[in-house]
């Protein structure tokens, strides 16, 4: 079994997405008072 995504949320709103099939796989999504480095 492969690994389709990772996805965190922060309450309903997506702030970063790891899917590594894509081209970059690590995608990131502003939202108050959350920092991704």
């Amino acid at each position: 079994m492969k690994l389709y995504a990772v996805k965190w949320y922060r309450g309903k709103r997506e702030f970063y997405r790891y899917t590594p099939s894509e081209r970059p796989p690590t995608k990131t999504f502003l939202t108050p008072g959350i920092t991704v480095d």
